[in-house]
């Protein structure tokens, strides 16, 4: 199973996170860590209390990933968010990006990771209906993995919408 892991790297007493997708694997009895891919510099993010309405056209969860973006200080200019430290991220290329540089970071919300794996993962996430306590677990791993994090009411509003329930 795969999942996302932080690295610490000290430089110049100075502490930076880096974010990679990894596995593991048994090996002798011991396990071992494999990295699968590079997700980019890891910054955590503060939040704000905001509200904001759902409408009836929009998708559930772009809606849900919106409302986590404002709460976090981001600001909306079309298909993209901007964070005021330089972060963007870009609905249309599933993109989360320094905007000076155009690296790949990745960002923490809650409890999650924000980056273009979780931000892919997410808005491309189709339930599978044919088994539907499976795609409630696909769809709860995929919020949280993301840093989405909605009240209670707004998480059973998400499984209704998307005819998980």
């Amino acid at each position: 199973m795969s999942f996302i892991r932080l690295k610490k790297r000290v430089t110049k007493s100075k502490e930076n996170f880096y974010a990679y997708i990894v596995s593991n694997k048994w090996h002798n009895n011991l396990p071992k860590q494999k990295i699968s891919l590079y997700l980019g510099r890891y910054h955590k993010l503060d939040s704000k209390i905001i509200k904001i309405k759902l409408s009836k056209q929009e998708n559930i969860l772009v809606y849900l990933l919106k409302k986590e973006l404002l709460l976090h200080n981001f600001k909306q200019k079309n298909h993209s968010f901007i964070h005021p430290k330089g972060f963007v991220i870009d609905l249309k290329k599933n993109k989360v990006l320094n905007k000076q540089t155009q690296n790949p970071v990745c960002l923490g919300l809650n409890q999650g990771f924000l980056c273009s794996y979780t931000l892919k993962n997410l808005l491309k996430f189709k339930p599978k209906l044919n088994n539907k306590k499976q795609a409630a677990k696909s769809l709860i791993r995929i919020l949280l993995e993301a840093g989405i994090k909605p009240d209670k009411d707004l998480f059973l509003e998400t499984f209704t919408k998307l005819k998980i329930l």
